[in-house]
């Protein structure tokens, strides 16, 4: 967890329903490696520039058999509750709305081009990350590191330019 960071969304529900808004067919593993995608690729971009949050949200992300996962979401995620518009309150208080605008469509972007894929493939992309895999063990349960899953990113987007 993240002790002290400045953070976009408060509220993770919020980014739940942002992706289910914006996925024909939000499937347990494409929000939940949405989760992942979404906040390591916001911590590459968005979060290395002073003006906007360091990260999308407080991520638990733990290595599990079937990639990086949110713990908290996957306790709380119930698949066939209702999709609630995104609040005001789903984001952090000094967030102002010209950033909430670009965090919003930037996912919306993000969920897109999740969209595309498969929940197989999604899955298997997450698995690729150096943060997950060189900690990565069969049966365990261990805790990835933000500030490496942040590192990695954003090593990964400045390669590409």
């Amino acid at each position: 967890m993240l002790q002290n960071q400045s953070i976009v969304f408060e509220n993770k529900s919020g980014l739940i329903n942002l992706l289910r808004q914006n996925l024909s067919n939000p499937t347990v593993m494409k929000i939940s490696k949405g989760l992942y995608l979404t906040w390591g690729y916001y911590a590459g971009t968005y979060g290395t520039l002073d003006e906007y949050p360091d990260y999308l949200f407080d991520a638990d992300f733990t290595a599990l058999k079937y990639g990086p996962t949110d713990q908290e979401f996957l306790k709380n995620f119930d698949e066939s509750s209702e999709i609630n518009e995104i609040k005001e309150s789903d984001f952090a208080a000094s967030l102002p709305d010209s950033q909430k605008s670009n965090v919003i469509l930037f996912i919306k972007n993000l969920a897109s081009q999740l969209d595309t894929i498969d929940d197989f493939a999604v899955m298997l992309r997450t698995k690729q990350d150096a943060a997950y895999d060189d900690i990565y063990q069969d049966g365990q349960q261990i805790h990835m590191d933000n500030e490496a899953i942040a590192t990695e990113y954003a090593a990964m987007i400045n390669k590409k330019h």
